[in-house]
């Protein structure tokens, strides 16, 4: 369990267990509309989100990252093209190449 998380979700080791706990559960549990246009991927909390970060993992196959706007990139998995973003926001667009 603990190579499970360590490989899916990496950026969670920078929190202490007691943040975790709060941290993981909106991570899992939030409910997300992913729209993605030619050149962008717009990313829709349902609800909004609390006054804490909320967290989303992005798969890109064959598009590059540019930037986003309404969200950060919290991590990136190495030599790989999944991207974990960070937001307050209830709107995220990230834009691709």
């Amino acid at each position: 369990m603990i190579k499970t998380l360590k490989y899916n979700y990496p950026w969670m080791k920078w929190y202490q267990v007691r943040d975790a706990r709060t941290v993981f559960p909106r991570y899992v549990g939030k409910a997300v509309k992913i729209t993605k246009k030619k050149d962008r991927i717009i990313v829709e909390l349902r609800q909004s989100p609390d006054e804490r970060e909320y967290y989303f993992r992005v798969r890109f196959n064959d598009k590059n990252y540019r930037y986003a706007r309404g969200c950060r990139v919290a991590y990136k998995y190495p030599g790989g093209w999944d991207y974990v973003f960070k937001t307050r926001n209830p709107r995220c667009v990230i834009y691709i190449r």
